[in-house]
């Protein structure tokens, strides 16, 4: 009898686990509703262009799928740093994210060439060349590690922020400056006398504001948005490198849709990708820069003849990074120097 109730206990307690399992993978899988779910991570805030690009994002998968595939935005690093987002994508725990080319270039280096310094003359060009198949090589570049590169996206062109004034790269020696964790980036700062110090970006204000550092880069978009003006005084406009974004998907969960999802999903997210341009350009006017001078900032323009040096002075991180990619990195980044040139 006690035997009997055991094994009865056993089949129950398995039927459960069952119909528990059924239900978890009904989320993610077509299962008998045929819906999907895609958890799409991203690293600023919601009153940004980057949150209302994925909004329309969203917009545009949920209708052309008839509802089939379900989007769910988590904004300011909700699913992990960025990092841990693209790892995400790498396991399956995530689905898609936006987030900058140097969160990439940890897995692939070559995309992180996106960031060199002084590489695009203005946004249209820098737009033209990503946007066209040379763009698409570097987002090819993902496939090999887990991840479907889809489109880049942008937080517009960086500018310098610091505790101290800015006029040439000499004023940078000694100094300890935030940046991304890419060999880019630190090789830049270095080239100009700076300690690079990777700090990661939701930590960034609290190490402004101690004086753990005592600058760093990024668009006026994230200069407003997160509030740096506040704990930074001097901001020269130099524009200096555009701050690219991919747009990612895992390839594992992205397999696993019909054909059909897959193309609405990847098309969704290129379609995206002129809408935020076109709010980063209107907001930088008309928001952010005002923002930045009305709270006292001290706001600059770097001449031609200063951005020249600066230019000349970083031209080392070229070759740095260079040093680092495989042959096939260095001949997409010399691809990539081609077609801006053929722009200009």
């Amino acid at each position: 009898m006690m035997m009997k109730k055991g094994m009865l206990i056993a089949f129950i307690i398995v039927c459960l686990i069952s119909v528990q399992l059924a239900f978890a993978g009904g989320s993610r899988e077509s299962g008998t509703d045929g819906v999907y779910t895609l958890k799409f991570g991203h690293d600023q805030m919601e009153d940004t262009p980057h949150h209302m690009a994925a909004v329309r994002f969203k917009e545009l998968v949920e209708e052309r799928t008839d509802g089939h595939v379900q989007v769910t935005i988590f904004p300011a690093q909700q699913l992990g740093s960025a990092r841990e987002e693209v790892e995400g994508l790498q396991i399956g725990t995530v689905e898609g994210v936006a987030l900058p080319t140097s969160a990439f270039a940890s897995f692939d280096l070559a995309t992180g060439l996106v960031d060199l310094p002084f590489l695009f003359p203005d946004p249209e060009t820098a737009y033209e060349v990503l946007d066209s198949e040379v763009g698409d090589k570097i987002l090819a570049r993902l496939e090999p590690v887990g991840m479907t590169g889809a489109a880049f996206w942008t937080s517009g062109f960086k500018q310098f922020t610091a505790n101290f004034p800015i006029e040439t790269p000499a004023d940078f020696h000694g100094k300890k400056i935030r940046v991304m964790a890419n060999p880019v980036l630190i090789s830049q700062y270095e080239a100009m006398g700076a300690s690079a110090v990777p700090i990661d970006f939701n930590e960034l204000y609290n190490a402004l504001q101690q004086g753990a550092v005592d600058g760093e880069e990024n668009p006026f978009s994230t200069i407003v948005n997160m509030r740096f003006y506040e704990v930074q005084e001097y901001i020269p406009i130099s524009n200096h490198g555009m701050l690219g974004y991919i747009v990612a998907f895992s390839s594992n969960w992205l397999s696993s849709l019909p054909e059909e999802y897959q193309e609405i999903i990847i098309e969704a997210a290129k379609e995206a990708a002129p809408y935020e341009r076109e709010l980063i350009a209107e907001l930088e006017t008309e928001r952010y820069l005002p923002t930045i001078i009305d709270f006292g900032c001290v706001v600059t323009e770097l001449t031609e003849e200063q951005r020249a040096l600066f230019r000349e002075v970083t031209a080392p991180a070229y070759d740095v990074f260079a040093g680092m990619l495989d042959d096939s990195g260095r001949a997409l980044l010399k691809e990539v120097q081609d077609a801006v040139a053929a722009l200009e």
